[in-house]
């Protein structure tokens, strides 16, 4: 076999392991969650009576089980919970 005949497949192994890999790859990308369920205001009152005991953690799961929301909408949900006006208002 020549040296070009050699490159060639070589260049056509690579190009195979790429595009598996590739394929791969896109398939184990996460998935886009859903938005959030809105919570009804007696979820927001227990939400905020956990926050008052100290119980982050909890509001953070709860809200989690209330609205169907990532770890990371919770965290921002219940860390805008503390803030004075709280994300729906006062």
């Amino acid at each position: 076999m020549s040296e070009l005949h050699q490159l060639w497949a070589l260049a056509g192994t690579l190009t195979a392991v790429y595009l598996g890999l590739a394929l791969f790859l896109r398939t184990q990308a996460p998935k886009p969650s859903d938005p959030p369920r809105p919570i009804s205001p007696a979820q927001r009152a227990e939400l905020l009576e956990l926050l008052r005991r100290g119980e982050d953690a909890a509001a953070m799961r709860r809200y989690r089980e209330y609205s169907g929301a990532s770890l990371v909408a919770a965290q921002a949900y219940v860390a805008a919970l503390r803030e004075p006006a709280g994300p729906d208002g006062p």
